[in-house]
């Protein structure tokens, strides 16, 4: 019986987690072709990156993610529909929908492919970590689990504008300037080895 029970419960699982849509990373589009939205997912939630902000939904279910703006109160829906398309709509209009279509992968405009995005926020978990087990070099530990970040979510360009900007703030913290303390994150041409003037 209690080996019946088991099976079930994981046959219900394995079929839950197959049943879930995940979309592809990358720019989506309005069918009219007038906005445009990034999409990348992490741990049960859509990150949308829009020109103005960025949304975290919150997976509620049968593909449905949930956010509601801290502004202003209204809270929105999306829809996996597969993993090329994308429905948004407000809870109490369920079918009042904006479609937006899959045009192009991240990775193709300087953005973090599915597998360097799960791997750069990997690192950023692991830099967290490591303020909370070394707090004396808490801010070291801080500046690498930022840029980890930012490597996994901004496009190569601006990842490279923070990470140049941020790399001046925590060389003036640094012992030894010339080595970056994260180096699986931010590469050798980014971190550069000019020393920066007391």
């Amino acid at each position: 019986m209690k080996k019946l029970l088991f099976i079930s419960i994981l046959s219900a699982f394995t079929l839950s987690a197959f049943a879930q849509k995940i979309p592809a990373f990358g720019v989506y589009t309005t069918s009219d072709g007038n906005y445009s939205i990034k999409i990348s997912w992490m741990a049960n939630a859509i990150i949308v990156t829009e020109p103005n902000k960025v949304s975290d939904f919150k997976s509620v279910g049968n593909n449905i993610y949930a956010y509601t703006n801290p502004v202003n109160g209204i809270a929105y829906r999306i829809e996996v529909v597969d993993e090329a398309t994308l429905a948004f709509f407000k809870p109490q209009t369920p079918t009042n929908r904006t479609i937006v279509l899959y045009s192009k992968d991240k990775s193709e405009i300087g953005y973090a492919n599915k597998e360097e995005y799960s791997k750069y926020i990997e690192r950023a978990n692991f830099y967290k970590d490591q303020m909370r087990i070394d707090s004396k070099d808490a801010q070291s530990w801080a500046f690498c689990a930022a840029a980890a970040y930012a490597r996994a979510t901004y496009s190569k360009e601006d990842f490279e504008k923070y990470a140049k900007s941020a790399r001046d703030s925590v060389k003036l913290i640094l012992i030894n300037k010339e080595k970056c303390p994260c180096a699986d994150v931010i590469p050798l041409e980014v971190w550069g080895k000019k020393k920066v003037s007391k």
